[in-house]
C-alpha cells in the first residue's frame, strides 16, 4: 500500500515550519512577523543600506556591492547609535564594514562571497553571539548577519532538503537569550 498524499512532503516542506522557535514566539505574543519588500535588482549592500537608513535602494547602489569605498554618508541607525554613545557589535557578513567602516565597537566579520560555503561564517559567529547575548555587559546593538540560509538559497533554492537543515540550525537563536532585550530579526527571503 502506498503513502497517503498527506505523508509525502511537498516542495514547500523544505522551508516551511522549520523554525519552531518563531512560531512559539508569535503564539506567545512575544514576537510578530512583518514583510519588507524590495524591488530587484538587489544586492546585500543595497538592502543593508535601505534597512539602516530608511531609504529606498537604487539601481546605482548595486555597483557599490563590489566597491572598496561604499561607506554610507547618510543618516542611519548605526550612526545615531554612535552619536548617543551606544556600542554596536557586528558579527557575520563583512559587507557591513564597507558601509560603516569605523562604526563598530566589536567585530567578528567574515567574507560573504563564497556561496558554496553554508556553514563557516554561521559556525564562527554562533558561539560569539551566544556569549554576547548572555553577557550583562553586551553591546547596546548586536548585528548578527548569518549567511547560511542566503547561500543555501542561491546554491540549492528553497525546495532542497539542505534548506530545512540550514533553517533549523539558525532557528535556535530566535528563542535564545535574555527576555529584556529587543531582538529584531530581518530575513532575506528573495530565494524562498
Amino acid at each position: 500500500m502506498g503513502k497517503k498524499s498527506s505523508e509525502i512532503p511537498s516542495e514547500e516542506w523544505y522551508f516551511r515550519g522549520q523554525m519552531k522557535q518563531v512560531g512559539e514566539l508569535v503564539t506567545s505574543g512575544r514576537a510578530s512577523i512583518g514583510t519588507l519588500l524590495a524591488d530587484p535588482p538587489t544586492t546585500t549592500l543595497q538592502r543593508l543600506k535601505a534597512l539602516t537608513t530608511g531609504t529606498l535602494p537604487t539601481f546605482i547602489d548595486a555597483g557599490d556591492n563590489f566597491s572598496p569605498d561604499a561607506a554610507v554618508n547618510e543618516d542611519s541607525f548605526v550612526h545615531q547609535a554612535s552619536v548617543i554613545g551606544k556600542n554596536v557589535t557586528l558579527l557575520g557578513d563583512d559587507t557591513w564594514l564597507s558601509l560603516y567602516p569605523n562604526a563598530f565597537s566589536k567585530t567578528a566579520a567574515y567574507d560573504s562571497f563564497d556561496i558554496n560555503d553554508l556553514n563557516t561564517v554561521d559556525d564562527k559567529i554562533a558561539p560569539i553571539l551566544r556569549e554576547e547575548i548572555a553577557s550583562p555587559n553586551s553591546s547596546s546593538i548586536i548585528i548578527a548577519h548569518f549567511l547560511g540560509v542566503d547561500h543555501c538559497g542561491h546554491k540549492f533554492g528553497p525546495t532542497h532538503p539542505v534548506m530545512a537543515d540550514t533553517l533549523r540550525k539558525v532557528g535556535f537563536f530566535f528563542g535564545s537569550g535574555r527576555d529584556d532585550v529587543l531582538k529584531i530579526w530581518l530575513w532575506d527571503v528573495s530565494k524562498l
